[in-house]
């Protein structure tokens, strides 16, 4: 049996999650009986025969400290991955563990997790299972493995649970000989070893992988125009299949095809194209009430930060409040019933998340959009979340519906006969991926209608805005079946893998 999983480490390591899916099923092996050549007095016990429970219960708070006064205390805070961390102490113990023992949180989010045991007192979140004449503690530990892994899926996502005395004791075991157990212990030690090996060749790998992504994809962006680029779009196409083969690495492809779109690299200039010069006055006609001041003097640092030298042929640099009005909305009353469940979209911070907008979650009446300070905005709008959870400040959606928006939200409206609406979109996500990339992680910093006004906006001729986005709706198409043949090519390693574990198993 163990060679099978030897055998085939490369497909099960290689599965979704594989590597903690192979010590589950090295330890219910081991459980089992299946991991070595068994002996023939061999019996399934209760736990109760054949151990003793030592419930843990808490002392007094004041007779506890961190200063190393008395006997070490564990709780199921304290557990570590094979044995307790040693950070607080009790001049009261009421309930002891020693070596030998096999520790257990009984209580709370952490139920089932097991410790070897130490020296030191027990609160009423740990219990120790004291092995008999017979019984090897660590033989024990690993048996109890998988009951205690079928135990905490199982309380995921429900009510804190509680094992007690009675629990325990009608856990059954498989009970080997002495001489069993001691080869089982060191076959799974060996195995446990070799996951190691393989979880830190994966991370090593995992991380040389994305080193070479990040570096190719770099050359992208640093291509002088789009003939350059082409080019180095066509060496990078030769070897897709082996540099795209993560998650992770076709999402940085993503990243910097959004990011190329406005740095005017995707496609080629075209003299015959309006320049955008041109353009924002033609804007300007269309809505008198647009900011006219272009901010020459802080023009040419802009085209640096997006271009690395100047603008390219035919491109302006401007504000979105040269272009768009930005619009904020609100939230009506809660406390009025009529103001919702009408037949007008009212749009979340929560649902601005680099997605097309096509329907919201929640929708109010006309009274309360009359009775509120939202706004109601235009197809072809593409909006901004200024407030969010976590990762969901400064995500953007393309708008595809008329709706309304809280006060999270930042609308950015503007004449879609010159502007091109996915191409705002673009530039909105390519923002995102520029804050993260120099170090914001996970929530972005602080925004609000004016800063997104202040925002400077790489604005190309609408010709090619169009070309622009044509282009990388072609790539984007091909990031997403090199997705989809990942994701099958993950389903099939799946399926092989269980066919494997199931193997093993029967």
């Amino acid at each position: 049996m163990t060679e099978l999983i030897t055998g085939n480490l490369p497909l099960l390591a290689g599965a979704p999650n594989g590597v903690h899916k192979l010590r589950e099923l090295i330890f219910e092996l081991a459980a089992n009986g299946k991991l070595v050549t068994t002996s023939h007095d061999t019996k399934r016990v209760h736990l109760g025969e054949v151990a003793a429970f030592i419930m843990g219960q808490a002392p007094p708070g004041s007779e506890c400290n961190k200063v190393g006064e008395g006997y070490i205390f564990v709780k199921a805070g304290e557990f570590g991955t094979l044995y307790p961390e040693v950070c607080e102490w009790t001049t009261k113990p009421l309930k002891f563990a020693k070596p030998g023992d096999v520790l257990i949180c009984v209580v709370g989010a952490t139920i089932g997790k097991l410790n070897l045991g130490i020296d030191c007192a027990i609160g009423r979140s740990v219990a120790a299972i004291r092995p008999q004449s017979g019984l090897l503690t660590k033989y024990l530990y690993f048996a109890l493995i998988p009951f205690t892994l079928k135990l905490r899926k199982q309380s995921r996502g429900s009510a804190q649970g509680v094992i007690g005395k009675a629990e325990l004791s009608s856990v059954e075991i498989r009970l080997p000989c002495e001489d069993e157990q001691i080869r089982i212990v060191a076959k799974v030690d060996e195995l446990m070893a070799l996951c190691d090996r393989l979880e830190a060749q994966q991370s090593d790998s995992e991380n040389a992988h994305d080193r070479l992504v990040r570096a190719l994809l770099d050359s992208l962006t640093q291509a002088s125009d789009a003939t350059d680029f082409s080019a180095s779009w066509l060496r990078l196409a030769e070897h897709f299949h082996t540099l795209f083969t993560t998650e992770s690495s076709i999402e940085a492809l993503k990243q910097t095809l959004r990011q190329l779109a406005v740095m005017g690299k995707m496609v080629a200039q075209s003299p015959s194209d309006e320049p955008a010069s041109e353009l924002l006055h033609r804007v300007w006609g269309w809505n008198e009430k647009l900011e006219r001041t272009l901010h020459s003097d802080r023009c040419s640092d802009d085209a640096e930060s997006w271009f690395g030298t100047a603008a390219p042929a035919g491109w302006a640099i401007c504000r979105v409040s040269n272009f768009a009005e930005v619009k904020l909305g609100s939230t009506p009353s809660r406390s009025v019933p009529s103001y919702w469940g009408g037949e007008i979209p009212w749009i979340s911070s929560g649902e601005v998340a680099n997605s097309i907008i096509r329907s919201s979650r929640e929708r109010i009446t006309l009274a309360g959009y009359k009775n509120s300070s939202t706004n109601m905005i235009p197809p072809g709008s593409v909006l901004i979340a200024i407030i969010g959870q976590g990762k969901t400040r400064g995500q953007s959606a393309l708008l595809e519906i008329e709706a309304c928006t809280n006060q999270n939200v930042a609308a950015l409206i503007f004449n879609t006969d010159f502007i091109a609406s996915r191409y705002v979109w673009l530039w909105a996500q390519s923002m995102y991926s520029r804050h993260r990339a120099d170090g914001h992680g996970g929530a972005q910093p602080a925004l609000n209608a004016k800063k997104v006004k202040a925002f400077s906006f790489p604005l190309p001729p609408t010709a090619e805005q169009h070309r622009i986005v044509a282009k990388v709706d072609q790539l984007m198409t091909l990031c997403d079946q090199l997705k989809s043949r990942l994701s099958q090519a993950r389903q099939v390693n799946e399926q092989l893998a269980s066919t494997l574990v199931e193997q093993a198993i029967a």
